[in-house]
């Protein structure tokens, strides 16, 4: 598949903001809010992206700025809003960054491992990018993260909105999806 950049969910966050309560704390529908935000841009900019969990993050291995996995290949990794990540995770980032890789962190960088206090957000070379559709347009931009299919807007020649587009890379062609939902 030619999947463009995976986007993690925010487990870690979530378990280290709910621990033994029962409710939600500002703090944690702030989290869920730009998860769900996050998600409904990238599809806004036609963006082909993989939900991944920190788990199945983990199973990828990183070689020449690219995280592989069977048939999946990309380079660019989104962490959303958070607050925290697992120490693998910091791991994985960490790696794929220095082999040339992109992170970007949402709105902040996440300061805790694990729920504890931590210094491994420094280590990892990303950008902090607002979760806001026209900054995430403009690094793409910026990072020459285009795409060969869109689709158009005919009045503003920006991409259409809540048009779903994917991708996909077969041996003797490409396909491509559109969906306006």
């Amino acid at each position: 598949r030619d999947i463009q950049m995976l986007v993690l969910y925010p487990v870690t966050s979530m378990w280290c903001l709910l621990a033994g309560t029962k409710r939600h704390s500002d703090e944690s529908r702030h989290i869920s809010n730009q998860f769900r935000l996050l998600v409904e841009n990238l599809l806004d900019l036609q963006k082909d992206f993989l939900l991944v969990t920190e788990e199945e993050f983990g199973k990828f291995r990183i070689e020449n700025g690219k995280m592989l996995r069977e048939d999946i290949s990309c380079a660019t990794v989104f962490v959303p809003d958070s607050v925290s990540l697992d120490d693998a995770t910091y791991h994985q980032l960490e790696t794929l960054s220095e082999s040339g890789g992109n992170v970007v962190f949402v709105n902040r960088r996440p300061v805790l491992c694990e729920g504890n206090s931590s210094d491994k957000e420094d280590r990892i070379c990303g950008e902090i990018v607002d979760n806001r559709r026209g900054l995430l347009e403009k690094y793409f931009l910026v990072t020459n993260q285009t795409d060969e299919v869109s689709v158009i807007d005919g009045f503003s020649g920006q991409a259409a909105q809540g048009i779903v587009l994917s991708k996909r890379v077969l041996e003797k062609e490409q396909r491509v999806f559109c969906m306006n939902p």
